[in-house]
């Protein structure tokens, strides 16, 4: 699953994201987040989803670490805009741009995983990079149910959010 890929390699570069805002505008998608690096506050990085630049309160040296870090550890940034695909920004302040509002989102999404996991058992069917969920309680005999069920390859998912 790619947001469990993701969160691994921002975790891994020691990057944060914290109190992650975002609302619907006239123009797009206005955003505002806390980021710290290895334990450091930074700043705030923010867009106020006009059109315009994103701000960061930190610096280029900052940037380009962030960048370097997260493109080592194997993050994939989504390049789609609506139903346009984008090229891959080269520059690290263009590619965090795409990439923070990005976390902020996995970060949401993972959050939503993680109280459902209380009630269901998530499993990605790896021969179809889908992701489905069973209504049950995650107990040890539930999950050789579910593996009966299947003669592909599963990856339970639980224990992945739960590390996150």
């Amino acid at each position: 699953m790619q947001l469990i890929h993701n969160l691994k390699a921002v975790k891994a570069a020691g990057i944060q994201v914290k109190s992650y805002r975002m609302a619907e505008t006239h123009r797009g998608v206005a955003w505002s987040c806390n980021v710290e690096f290895h334990g450091e506050k930074l700043g705030m990085v923010s867009n106020n989803g006009d059109g315009g630049i994103t701000h960061f309160e930190f610096g280029p040296n900052y940037q380009a670490s962030m960048f370097a870090l997260l493109k080592n550890h194997g993050y994939k940034i989504d390049l789609t805009l609506g139903e346009t695909t984008v090229d891959e920004p080269t520059e690290a302040q263009s590619w965090l741009e795409f990439v923070i509002p990005q976390i902020g989102d996995e970060l949401r999404e993972l959050k939503g995983y993680k109280r459902n996991a209380k009630k269901q058992i998530y499993v990605e069917l790896e021969a179809e990079s889908k992701v489905v969920y069973y209504k049950c309680e995650d107990t040890p005999a539930n999950r050789a149910k579910i593996l009966a069920l299947h003669t592909d390859p599963v990856q339970f998912l639980n224990d992945q959010f739960a590390a996150l």
